[in-house]
């Protein structure tokens, strides 16, 4: 629907649109969940078109105490496209306007209790009269943010305004996979996996094991297993009796030697350097013997409960059932006993 609503519209010269008697689509909704990428695809969508830098405003910066703020300040984030429309016409490049958190002030017009100034209906008002006010902007596109657009004036939401409406959901299974790919490309790049958690991430059994979980709460998860890994690294390096003073000078003692690891290259990290100087080994679990940074598969189960969710049982019902992080822990073992045997 993106490409078919609001790209194709825009491919096509201004002259030849305005003589076919069309006009390009002006705004868009994109709503879903909190953390599935509604700003990310708002991005994609201003580098597709070759637009402008986009200008990203979160909703609650829109409101001003002071009398007629706020309605000058939503004049001033189209003023830069309108005074570039006067100047070069057709050949005026695309302005992207985002509005993130878009019911923090675009509201049902007199449904908002206690708002006895009037503000958000005023600033609501001022966006319609530039979104199709007498004089049309062709180089601009509006594109809304929102987790609850039952809440937007339905105004806002007609043809010819914010129109083409697209729901971003939480991620299937593959997208899951995906999502957990690039979020740990650099870490298995690194080999600091172990066998295990590197078959759970690689091969599946953590996507399928963290169904209802969003894009943001996937990187969550895997920074919460990683500083189960560097806790270790840090208790490790404690009880030997360094500092991170000390760690620097032995690293500044052994620059130029290559830092190898299990898979031919890692991240070796100060305290290791600082040990290695010791004579000392790095210590089970946080560190490997040659130094890396080792994030183990029970640090991806622990991680597991420490984030646990409500969400559905693998789509089975939009009633979403309350699974437990054991019920995924398990999930996760079982998976990844599968992949190893």
């Amino acid at each position: 629907m993106i490409v078919r609503r609001t790209l194709s519209s825009r491919l096509y010269p201004p002259a030849l649109t305005r003589e076919l008697g069309l006009s390009p689509v002006k705004g868009m909704l994109l709503y879903g969940p909190p953390g599935c990428g509604k700003t990310l695809l708002a991005r994609e969508i201003s580098a597709a078109l070759g637009a402008r830098e986009p200008k990203i405003v979160n909703g609650p910066e829109m409101m001003n105490k002071y009398v007629g703020e706020s309605e000058s300040f939503v004049r001033a984030l189209f003023a830069e496209a309108e005074l570039e429309q006067m100047e070069a016409g057709d050949q005026s490049a695309l302005h992207i306007i985002v509005l993130d958190e878009l019911d923090a002030f675009c509201r049902e017009r007199g449904a908002l209790r206690g708002d006895t100034s009037g503000i958000r209906d005023s600033v609501v008002n001022q966006l319609l009269a530039k979104l199709d006010g007498v004089e049309e902007l062709n180089n601009i596109l509006v594109i809304g943010l929102t987790n609850r657009p039952e809440l937007i004036d339905a105004a806002l939401l007609r043809p010819g305004r914010l129109e083409v409406h697209v729901k971003v959901d939480l991620p299937d299974e593959a997208g899951r996979q995906t999502i957990l790919g690039i979020h740990s490309r650099k870490l298995r790049q690194r080999g600091c996996f172990d066998a295990a958690a590197l078959a759970a991430i690689g091969g599946g059994a953590l996507a399928k094991s963290t169904f209802g979980y969003s894009g943001a709460q996937l990187a969550g998860l895997l920074r919460s297993a990683t500083s189960f890994a560097l806790e270790r690294y840090t208790d490790a390096a404690l009880l030997r009796g360094w500092v991170p003073g000390d760690a620097k000078q032995a690293e500044r003692r052994a620059s130029g030697r290559a830092a190898e690891g299990r898979h031919g290259k890692g991240v070796k990290l100060s305290g290791a350097s600082a040990a290695s100087e010791a004579g000392v080994d790095g210590g089970e679990g946080g560190l490997g013997d040659d130094g890396l940074l080792q994030v183990e598969f029970e640090d991806l189960a622990r991680a597991l409960r420490e984030n646990a969710i409500e969400g559905s049982w693998q789509g089975r019902s939009k009633l979403a059932l309350k699974v437990g992080a054991w019920r995924r822990q398990r999930l996760l073992r079982r998976y990844t006993q599968k992949l190893l045997e």
